[in-house]
């Protein structure tokens, strides 16, 4: 009798850390504790991470830019208080 080898298809693999994940707008606002407006306002400014813009009415941020934007607040405020 003969044994049969079926060959299984190779899945893609991939991390799940890898995947990049957005923050919708209230999520933003929670997490920075910015208000909706002020998120929409700096935004439009170099001082804020850029949102990308889904659809008509979905714009999401990426949640790795908003991480670091507070990890740099964070170091500057360090930065400013070891001067002092």
């Amino acid at each position: 009798m003969q044994t049969q080898q079926t060959t299984k298809a190779t899945e893609p693999q991939f991390n799940i850390n890898d995947l990049k994940r957005f923050y919708t707008l209230p999520e933003v606002s929670a997490v920075t504790g910015y208000s909706q407006s002020h998120i929409r306002a700096i935004s439009k400014t170099d001082a804020f991470p850029s949102p990308i813009k889904l659809g008509a009415s979905k714009t999401v941020w990426v949640i790795e830019e908003i991480n670091q934007w507070i990890e740099d607040l964070i170091k500057q405020r360090d930065a400013e208080q070891g001067a002092a």
